[in-house]
């Protein structure tokens, strides 16, 4: 569970470090792969002080900064606001095991690089 604005930024912060491992550095020394996540709200459920909702996660360089391919991912989003309606805590559900195997075809690898 992610709690609070601090818990989303640290949570983004490591997509990013993971991210900046799959760069093919001797090629792209600047590389920078970019992602965007996408919420489908037409299918958001609400009730009482939270909310469920399907999500995309999406690189959009990948290829261009040496992986072999694009890295996509959904899953679903689960937040919790407080009576001023401000969020409180996101969990964020998804398939970790496919993720990683996906990544390792991303990189061409058998090996993660520890990072």
């Amino acid at each position: 569970t992610i709690l609070g604005i601090d818990g989303m930024i640290a949570d983004t912060a490591s997509i990013n470090v993971l991210f900046d491992s799959i760069v093919d550095r001797k090629k792209y020394p600047e590389g920078k792969i970019e992602f965007r996540y996408t919420l489908v709200t037409e299918e958001a459920v609400v009730a009482g002080n939270q909310m469920m909702a399907r999500w995309v996660m999406t690189t959009t360089n990948a290829v261009q900064c040496g992986a072999k391919m694009e890295v996509a991912k959904q899953g679903m989003l689960c937040c919790k606001f407080n009576s001023a309606h401000k969020i409180i805590g996101l969990e964020l559900m998804f398939d970790v095991m496919a993720f990683m195997l996906q990544l390792k075809h991303t990189v061409g690898s058998d090996g993660f690089s520890v990072v």
